[in-house]
């Protein structure tokens, strides 16, 4: 942004890096009870299309918007969409560890979320320059990213990525919806055993 707005863009990088942080603290606090309540899946998946969708509202700036119109409320659903889904992650991601190996698997998780904020914008940095230099590059960034948010997070609601039956149930924010599909069986049914 700040190769074609100059000073000005360096001002609302500077300013965004302000909005989305704070934001995201604000959801994590009540991730927690959302996850008991609503189970993992969910709330993974309304933060994935949450972010998604506040990075699509970036594609709608132009030279002449204003910052609150989208950059900022890009900024603040985004911030609300991480603060649901990093929580999520790592609830799934240590939902079926032993507790005496949670500390690493915490660890796997923490550095694999690491690796994809190093990657992530490398990646769309990459995208962009193949857009080229204008606005136009950077809206082709921000549709690439959307897009893949949009699709993990289609994938969870269509239970892709959910547990196998009776892995986890009642630990690490999981429900039985979260747990009870398996193969052959729709999401949040469960399955017969004898």
């Amino acid at each position: 942004m700040q190769g074609e707005f100059g000073e000005q863009g360096r001002v609302v990088r500077a300013a965004g890096e302000g909005v989305a942080q704070p934001v995201d603290v604000a959801t994590a606090l009540v991730t927690g009870r959302l996850l008991e309540r609503l189970g993992v899946r969910a709330v993974l998946a309304a933060g994935l299309l949450l972010t998604g969708g506040g990075v699509l509202l970036w594609c709608l700036t132009t030279h002449q918007n204003p910052y609150w119109w989208p950059v900022f409320a890009g900024l603040v659903v985004t911030g609300v969409g991480q603060g649901l889904a990093f929580p999520a992650l790592t609830a799934l991601g240590l939902r079926d560890v032993p507790r005496d190996r949670q500390g690493a698997a915490a660890a796997v998780t923490a550095t694999a979320l690491q690796i994809g904020s190093g990657l992530g914008p490398a990646v769309l940095a990459g995208v962009a320059s193949a857009g080229g230099t204008t606005l136009a590059g950077q809206h082709l960034a921000f549709a690439v990213a959307a897009g893949a948010v949009a699709v993990a997070g289609a994938a969870v609601v269509a239970g892709r990525w959910s547990a196998r039956p009776g892995s986890g149930a009642g630990r690490g924010g999981a429900t039985e919806e979260d747990a009870g599909a398996g193969p052959g069986t729709r999401p949040g049914r469960a399955t017969a055993t004898k």
